[in-house]
């Protein structure tokens, strides 16, 4: 129980970390202003919770990043390296997890004697008969539960072994000597997908559990999944999510993710960005949505790297990097000057991406409810406030993240 307790308030814990670690991700402020005012989009119905825990969920913005310093299944729910999948990945990657981990993943059969290698990712070198073919092969529907089971469990290199009569698909063992009559057989999938992100799919998890909550009438799980999947949600509009260039540490532009999501709103966004985004709209499909988002947002992705490439060439060199003070602490960051020229150059990506990150928050929200009946946000609306038991939980995970070491990736430097 008190396992659980921790990562559920986590988030509610970051607003105290804050004061001794310098603040990564689309940052500490976006986060929050983004949430903040994706409640501003919402129908009237929907007030009652939202507009009264709006200080809730705008503190649990930056949830999902603290929950990176407790858990190293957090982190790839920020992301997607969908280039890594191939140069049409939006055409070849699965718009599901069970079919992504299907087709991107290493294959054996296991006898009593042996195992053996069918298929692998990275060697595909291998015989063509025998290439486990997950489309015309294997009966997808029967091994949804046993995927959906482990989503949130031991993500990283996560081994499945299945009967080999829970697995429809094409003999083609003769060459090897296997037999398929032996019940005792079985497939062992090795996932080699999740650990490059699983953005949209986590998306679709969490708007699962929050339509859930809404039916339920769970206020607290209904704030909690609101707040996490807004933050979800604006990673996902972060072009550096969408690439394994996450850092531009492939191209020579190492930094350029805090660069473009964490020091252009903090000097800009405040002063300068119109945060209105118009009303939310119902999504039909979400899972196509979010797909949409996240093609959408990988479109400017060659944008981002090439203006921070001219603009390291051609401006003065002194003037890129300053020195400031943060948190008591003297940190390395890109000058003002050099940041505005980006910044300009861009045109208002970074305000855009914002903006519609907003909007298609308060869209998820609002569907979500509206896909549970559209309860009676009155019946279930108070201020949450958090238990005796649940603050004891946070000092204990305030004394263990004072090490600030994020268990994953990290992009901050």
């Amino acid at each position: 129980m008190r396992n659980r307790l921790v990562f559920t308030y986590v988030a509610i814990f970051s607003i105290c970390f804050v004061a001794f670690t310098a603040s990564p991700f689309w940052g500490f402020y976006a986060h929050k202003e983004i949430n903040r005012m994706a409640v501003f989009t919402l129908p009237a119905e929907m007030m009652p919770v939202f507009k009264r825990n709006i200080e809730y969920i705008t503190a649990e913005a930056i949830g999902p990043d603290m929950r990176r310093f407790a858990s190293p299944n957090e982190g790839i729910r920020h992301y997607i390296d969908v280039d890594h999948w191939g140069e049409t990945p939006f055409e070849d990657v699965p718009r599901t997890w069970t079919g992504a981990i299907l087709k991107f993943a290493d294959y054996y059969v296991m006898t009593d004697t042996d195992t053996t290698l069918i298929r692998s990712v990275e060697h595909d070198a291998l015989p063509e008969t025998l290439i486990f073919n997950y489309r015309e092969n294997v009966d997808v529907e029967s091994l949804l539960p046993v995927f959906r089971r482990n989503f949130y469990r031991d993500l990283y290199g996560k081994t499945w072994e299945l009967p080999i009569d829970s697995v429809q698909m094409t003999p083609a063992f003769d060459n090897l000597g296997i037999s398929l009559d032996n019940p005792n057989t079985k497939i062992r999938i090795v996932d080699r997908f999740s650990s490059f992100g699983i953005s949209p799919y986590n998306i679709k998890f969490v708007h699962e559990q929050l339509t859930r909550a809404f039916e339920n009438h769970d206020l607290k799980r209904i704030l909690r999944h609101a707040a996490d999947i807004g933050h979800y949600i604006a990673d996902a509009h972060v072009p550096l999510h969408t690439t394994e260039n996450y850092n531009g540490q492939l191209t020579n532009q190492k930094g350029i993710h805090a660069f473009w999501e964490t020091r252009l709103p903090e000097l800009f966004a405040e002063e300068q960005y119109n945060y209105f985004a118009g009303r939310a709209e119902f999504i039909e499909d979400v899972p196509a949505y979010i797909w949409d988002v996240i093609e959408h947002t990988h479109s400017h992705l060659k944008q981002v790297l090439e203006i921070e490439r001219k603009l390291t060439k051609t401006f003065p060199t002194d003037l890129q990097f300053c020195f400031e003070e943060r948190n008591n602490r003297t940190v390395r960051t890109q000058c003002r000057e050099f940041a505005e020229a980006y910044h300009n150059e861009m045109n208002g990506m970074v305000e855009a991406q914002m903006r519609k990150a907003i909007q298609s928050i308060g869209s998820m929200w609002m569907s979500a409810w509206i896909l549970a009946g559209e309860p009676d946000m009155k019946q279930i609306a108070y201020e949450y406030t958090l238990s005796d038991e649940e603050r004891d939980v946070l000092q204990e995970l305030r004394n263990q993240l004072r090490e600030g070491k994020i268990k994953g990736r990290d992009h901050i430097n």
